[in-house]
């Protein structure tokens, strides 16, 4: 379960600021705070509690929270009818009241909470994935008869002794103390500190949910007729694994990370779905790679696995490299988590899962193939990386990617990026921050800042939406977009100058953001060269160029590179332009020169 431990204290860096003194203070559109609580409006007269950090860092949470039935805004009364999701994850909060009016708990709401109890109100129809997890003093749980819905591992690597059950509850049952679905067909959660070495499961189960098993089982005696089994749901303390032939779902490496070199695994005979040999247990196909025993040193993954599951190499530190063979596609979340290997990345991979290569010290120059178009949160997060080649394809940076890449000093960016999310390179070393692609629409809040090295300048080759708060720590900023903007105050709390284009000085300046820094006008740039003869226009992704019979077209991106060339141009021609930006457009030798703008 540390592989959880570790996603739940990670999604939030929370700082000890002081409450508001005031009753209400607004926080974007849709978000507030009220009497010390943030909020965030969901409805016409409903709001959720949110984290302090959704909106803006609102304060620290206190100890004891009394969550109000209602709260007003702006004079509308609103019911608080929602835990949202990462609400109170990691705070110092030791006692939480719930109103009669909630009906959700989201994901990670209460996480790593110091309660002993807590009374879920007659309202509350669901809870959330991993809603409780790590709530340690957390010793017993009480399911109201509305409850219907309750996520994977939600009491996960708590002190639950007892669950509970409403005698009206129809969706859900308490058998030999551990909590099932009605028909215990589901198992959701057993109970911390059953001193048994032995669990049998009931003939009827059909699924155990991810995360469901906590640590103590040796052995563990799975029925037939399981079809499902999730994603960590079984502990590392089984000395056998012992697959029913029934078995025709498994989610992610099963025991949720590095298994002991002792485990036994055993597909029965008659499972047409999985197979075990050489250490390796595999969807029969062979595309999928489930679960490794043994592996070490230099390893490599057989040819044909396309699919690395979740957490399949967590925490093993006896590797020093690993393989990956062309056709992979796909690297599971957190699969060399807390690992201190190399690992190659194939030009066929289309998907890297969040924290897959999180806190890996052993991986530095990564280049990412050219089919991946999302980094997930936290991929790279605390890695030993060196240096970052991103490709055109990428159009996400997720949240704390490379956050805390102590010795990552080199980044190129490719032509298409979108979107950086907050704390995307936050506390990195890099030496300087290459030029942001025209197409870049959102910077989260402190993506770049906390960077350690030489980096002092950033240039913006487009105009961004928006710019979040202490997003970048460099002194000098350079906008080549004749639009500013939306940036919260501190975008750039170090900057004193800011460069912007010629005759824009008075847009730029009316952002408060920019207020007290010296802005100054860039009044050289590209001559554009007109013809009668030669037409270059722009229209749907693609760029039309009429009249340049016999000549050479080209055609340079945002930075200069060449992306088009075409030797002798027919009378009509018509260029595909992969991704949103600013392109100079040249035919022959400067008859034409043209900047157009591809939206």
């Amino acid at each position: 379960m540390q592989h959880l431990i570790i996603k739940i204290f990670t999604v939030l860096t929370l700082g000890a600021v002081s409450l508001t003194a005031a009753a209400q203070q607004s926080f974007g559109a849709r978000g507030f705070v009220y009497d010390g609580l943030c909020y965030n409006i969901t409805g016409a007269n409903s709001v959720e509690v949110i984290s302090r950090q959704e909106f803006g860092d609102c304060g620290q949470y206190p100890v004891t929270v009394v969550i109000p039935a209602t709260v007003e805004h702006e004079g509308t009364t609103y019911t608080v009818t929602r835990i949202g999701d990462n609400a109170f994850n990691g705070c110092s909060t030791t006692s939480v009241t719930l109103p009669s009016t909630i009906e959700e708990i989201g994901r990670y709401a209460f996480s790593t909470l110091r309660i002993s109890s807590i009374d879920l109100p007659a309202s509350l129809r669901s809870i959330g994935f991993s809603a409780f997890f790590g709530c340690s003093r957390l010793s017993a749980m009480h399911l109201p008869a509305s409850v219907s819905s309750i996520g994977a591992a939600a009491f996960s690597s708590t002190s639950i002794l007892e669950f509970t059950v409403d005698s009206a509850n129809s969706t859900f049952c308490v058998l030999d103390g551990s909590l099932y679905n009605a028909d215990t067909t589901v198992l959701i959660a057993l109970p911390a500190g059953n001193p048994s070495s032995t669990l049998t499961l009931p003939a009827s189960l059909r699924r155990i949910e991810a995360w469901a098993i906590g640590s103590y089982p040796q052995t563990i005696v799975l029925p037939q007729g399981l079809r499902e089994i999730g994603e960590g749901a079984l502990p590392l303390s089984i000395d056998t694994l012992r697959l029913p032939a029934s078995v025709c779902r498994i989610e992610g490496n099963p025991v949720g990370q590095n298994p002991p070199a002792s485990l036994v695994v055993v597909v029965d005979e008659g499972n047409t779905h999985y197979t075990f040999a050489d250490g390796r247990l595999t969807s029969c196909d062979g595309d999928t790679l489930l679960l490794v025993v043994g592996a070490s040193g230099d390893y490599q993954v057989p040819a044909g696995v396309k699919v690395l599951a979740n957490e399949l190499f967590y925490n093993n530190t006896a590797l020093s490299s690993v393989t990956l063979p062309e056709g992979l596609t796909d690297i599971g979340e957190a699969a060399f988590l807390s690992t201190r290997c190399s690992v190659n990345l194939p030009s066929t991979l289309r998907r890297i899962g969040l924290q897959a290569f999180m806190m890996n010290s052993g991986m530095r120059e990564v280049v990412i193939p050219a089919g991946v178009r999302v980094l997930e949160r936290q991929t790279f997060s605390q890695s030993g990386v060196t240096s970052v080649v991103l490709p055109d394809s990428l159009r996400i940076v997720g949240r704390e990617a490379f956050n805390m890449c102590m010795s990552l000093t080199s980044l190129q960016l490719g032509s298409c990026l979108e979107e950086v999310h907050p704390k995307a390179f936050y506390t990195t070393n890099l030496n300087a921050l290459p030029s942001l692609p025209a197409s870049l629409r959102t910077v989260g809040e402190k993506a770049f800042d906390g960077i350690l090295g030489e980096a002092e300048y950033v240039e913006f080759l487009g105009a961004p939406d928006t710019i979040g708060g202490a997003a970048f720590n460099m002194s000098e900023v350079r906008f080549r977009g004749s639009r500013p903007p939306v940036m919260i105050k501190d975008a750039f709390w170090r900057a004193t100058t800011v460069h912007v284009p010629c005759g824009c000085s008075g847009a730029y300046s009316t952002q408060q953001a920019l207020a007290g820094k010296t802005i100054e006008e860039d009044c050289d740039g590209i001559d554009e060269v007109d013809s009668t003869k030669i037409i270059i226009s722009a229209q749907n992704g693609h760029i039309s160029i009429y009249g340049a019979l016999g000549e050479p077209v080209y055609i340079f991106d945002d930075v200069g590179r060449q992306i088009y060339h075409l030797a002798s141009a027919s009378d009509e021609e018509t260029v595909g332009i992969p991704c949103a930006g600013v392109y100079i457009v040249k035919v022959g030798n400067s008859q034409a020169k043209k900047i157009i703008t591809i939206k």
